[in-house]
């Protein structure tokens, strides 16, 4: 699929965050179904370990120095933008952390730029 690189979805972080949030929660399944014999039960505890937005916003904290200027700049417009709701087990501080991490995660992945991607996740999984 080609996106057109003018359109809303390059512009708006939020966007970015929802694609990110996909992205990222299939590839630690992806990752866990790897490295794990368990059964989808135990397989999904794991996970919640990861893409919670409490999780996720510890996450943001321990790979912002691993971050570029531009994403980091990304990061910044995605936790600054007024979200109307988030996670009810979370605080606000911490949701727009996870959106932050979400729409680095969503603008390289639409960017195609796997390489990328694959060096931010690797630090996420092996930093745990």
């Amino acid at each position: 699929m080609k996106l057109d690189p003018n359109s809303a979805l390059w512009t708006d972080p939020l966007v970015l965050a929802w694609i990110g949030d996909a992205y990222y929660t299939l590839a630690v399944r992806e990752w866990l179904v790897s490295h794990s014999a368990a059964g989808s039960g135990a397989l999904h505890t794991k996970m919640k370990s990861f893409v919670s937005a409490s999780a996720q916003a510890r996450t943001w904290e321990r790979i912002y120095d691993f971050l570029t200027d531009e994403e980091k700049d990304l990061g910044r417009r995605a936790r600054n933008r007024h979200n109307t709701s988030w996670a009810k087990n979370c605080s606000l501080a911490d949701y727009k952390k996870a959106t932050a991490l979400e729409a680095v995660l969503g603008y390289l992945y639409l960017s195609k730029k796997t390489q990328r991607l694959n060096d931010l996740l690797s630090i996420i999984i092996h930093q745990r």
